[in-house]
C-alpha cells in the first residue's frame, strides 16, 4: 500500500512538473493540439492493434 502511495505521488508530482516546463516551449504552448491529438491516435492504435478480433480470435460470447 505504500508503494502505491508513493508511486502516485510521484507520478502526479512528474507530470505536473514536466507540464510545467514544457508549457514554457514555445513551439509546445502554441502547438499543444497536435501533440494530443497525436498522442490519442497513437494510443488508440496501439489498442486497436492487441484487440483480439485482430488476431484472429473470435470475440468472447
Amino acid at each position: 500500500m505504500v508503494f502505491n502511495v508513493i508511486g502516485g505521488l510521484a507520478w502526479s508530482v512528474g507530470v505536473t512538473t514536466a507540464g510545467h516546463y514544457l508549457g514554457q516551449v514555445r513551439f509546445v504552448r502554441n502547438h499543444i493540439e497536435i501533440a494530443v491529438l497525436g498522442l490519442c491516435c497513437s494510443i488508440c492504435a496501439r489498442s486497436r492493434s492487441r484487440s483480439p478480433l485482430r488476431r484472429g480470435k473470435p470475440a468472447a460470447a
